[in-house]
């Protein structure tokens, strides 16, 4: 049913991991994150300490159909193992296993890493087109839109945030592909580009 996830994050900062995106309930229900595991806080979840490890190993909790990991301040990169419980409509559980790489804070930096985005929208239509808020830095660096470096072939952007942007179709031509060219930044300051294709299809 679950399957292990793997993300990055920086010393100090947090990252915030989709887990059930991949996992998957046999009789296709909507799966959901148990909160009320036997923790002292609720909604906190079980990070595994190796052997030897000691000191802060951070922490995480449920958000929603998330996990949220908090980093720890290390001065050298380790990586830490969060359990998980997912749980279908029908009541059964099963265990699942985020796996978090911490990066020391003076660790050297890289340019993000950002997926191409799709999204499809009716002739004249509006969509709003998520951007990954984890998976696209290296060291787990949050990332976030700071403009847009080309203009789209038909249709328009009509507004754009941190981690979204908003695309209106036209009303003509309909099936032709948008793309968009985003720029994306780190607070550290390293930039690179994202591309975001959006399909417009007929009313």
């Amino acid at each position: 049913m679950t399957t292990p996830d793997r993300v990055h994050v920086r010393s100090g900062s947090s990252v915030t991991a989709p887990v059930l995106d991949n996992d998957i309930s046999p009789s296709g229900d909507r799966l959901s994150l148990v909160a009320d595991a036997a923790q002292e806080v609720p909604g906190q979840l079980e990070i595994d300490r190796l052997v030897g490890v000691k000191g802060d190993i951070g922490t995480a909790f449920v958000s929603g159909r998330n996990i949220r990991y908090i980093a720890p301040d290390l001065k050298e990169q380790d990586s830490f193992d969060v359990r998980y419980i997912a749980r279908p409509t029908t009541g059964e559980t099963s265990i699942g296993r985020l796996t978090v790489v911490v990066t020391p804070t003076k660790a050297p930096n890289t340019a993000p890493d950002p997926p191409t985005l799709e999204g499809r929208v009716v002739s004249g239509g509006v969509i709003k087109v998520r951007l990954p808020g984890s998976g696209i830095d290296a060291e787990g660096d949050p990332v976030t839109v700071s403009g847009i470096t080309s203009a789209p072939t038909r249709g328009r952007i009509s507004s754009f945030g941190g981690n979204f942007l908003e695309y209106r179709g036209l009303s003509a031509h309909d099936g032709h592909r948008r793309v968009r060219v985003l720029r994306r930044r780190q607070p550290r300051g390293r930039r690179d580009r994202t591309c975001a294709r959006g399909r417009r299809a007929a009313r």
